[in-house]
């Protein structure tokens, strides 16, 4: 769920901007003052509920949970592990051996010691990248609970306003939400957007893969078809035709997300033709969702996941060595013989292997 170095269009602090309304100017000049403050009251008021429900967040200042400094904090704690796991691993491991009184014990030890750093590296990008999510998601039911939803009727999910795999500040979701399907409309109630669709909107659902480690992530596109546009080469009316990417975020560990992803597919699926979807249980629920209107994501910064080159094999593969080299040298380890400092580098030098791997150009595929 995560990868990259960008930072999000949200402000560094982590907070909402409030949303502004202007209201539409009328002639009033026959109307008397008492009337006139009377209808400016009421204006507000309408301004306020409006800008409540729609697709813009409240108009008070709430930290955002799924902020830049969340994600960055994530991301930096997966870098580290992994990096000390085939910096630190082969050095602690690798002085642990010395103590078996035969070489050839401790050569099965040197290779019981690449299995063992190779699950926990698989442990750890497996389970890292989502630490913290749970109590995030605990947090954002107790808001959507003090506005009248009830967080169990719906789904937790992650967004992403793209139809491929882009960085949003290291990783793979750019917002984090609840979605509800309920009648024919489609409801998502992010910390950053809060939009609906109908099943006629939604043209097309597809379940897709993107390897940005070695466990791999998946997510259902969405594609729907927005409100008629006039086109710049012909005269004939086009339509607009969105994507916008959902993916489950309620998973202990990323290898959860295909089923995850595929339940949510086939809810999506029985969504469109109506079957097995109940309306919300509370009015006042209902009543704010009635409000929403069609998804407008705005400018929303993000990067491409990096493609592999040769500067970026030698800067992986040099900060690697050059820890393990600091920690062995530390640790007196250089010292003992060639085949402890040679299973320390070549540990560092696999390490650097895995995390290129999945950045070697693939295509992306579809999963039926």
């Amino acid at each position: 769920m995560q990868q990259t170095q960008d930072a999000d269009n949200i402000p560094e602090n982590g907070r909402y901007e409030a949303a502004a309304l202007i209201p539409n100017k009328t002639a009033a000049d026959n109307i008397a003052p008492d009337q006139m403050a009377a209808n400016q009251t009421a204006t507000n008021q309408t301004a306020a509920s409006f800008t409540e429900h729609s697709n813009c967040v409240e108009t008070h200042e709430t930290p955002l949970l799924f902020s830049a400094q969340f994600k960055r904090r994530t991301s930096q704690r997966l870098i580290w592990l992994i990096w000390l796991c085939f910096s630190l691993g082969p050095v602690i491991l690798g002085r642990l051996v010395q103590i078996l009184p035969t070489p050839g014990m401790q050569w099965i030890g040197y290779g019981c010691g690449v299995i063992g750093l190779l699950s926990l590296y698989f442990y750890i990008i497996d389970t890292v990248p989502i630490w913290g999510y749970s109590k995030l998601i605990a947090k954002f039911a107790q808001r959507l609970s003090a506005e009248g939803f009830k967080p169990d009727e719906g789904t937790f999910v992650g967004l992403a306003p793209s139809a491929g795999l882009r960085n949003y500040n290291n990783h793979t979701i750019w917002d984090m939400g609840w979605l509800h399907l309920a009648g024919n409309q489609l409801y998502y109630i992010g910390e950053q957007l809060r939009f609906t669709l109908n099943t006629h909107q939604v043209t097309h659902l597809e379940l897709q893969k993107d390897a940005t480690s070695l466990i791999g992530t998946y997510a259902v596109v969405i594609m729907w078809q927005g409100p008629a546009i006039k086109s710049k080469n012909f005269a004939e009316r086009d339509f607009n035709h969105q994507t916008f990417r959902l993916q489950p975020i309620q998973a202990p560990s990323l290898a959860q997300l295909k089923p995850l992803s595929q339940a949510l597919r086939h809810q999506l699926e029985d969504w469109q033709i109506g079957r097995g979807v109940d309306e919300l249980t509370e009015k006042s629920a209902r009543d704010r969702l009635q409000s929403l209107q069609l998804p407008e994501f705005g400018e929303v910064d993000s990067r491409p996941f990096p493609t592999l080159s040769i500067g970026l094999v030698i800067a992986v593969w040099a900060n690697l060595m050059m820890l393990a080299f600091a920690i062995a040298l530390v640790t007196g380890s250089l010292a003992i013989n060639r085949v402890l400092t040679g299973f320390i580098f070549t540990m560092a030098t696999l390490g650097a292997a895995l995390q290129l791997w999945p950045l070697i150009p693939r295509p992306r595929s579809s999963i039926s």
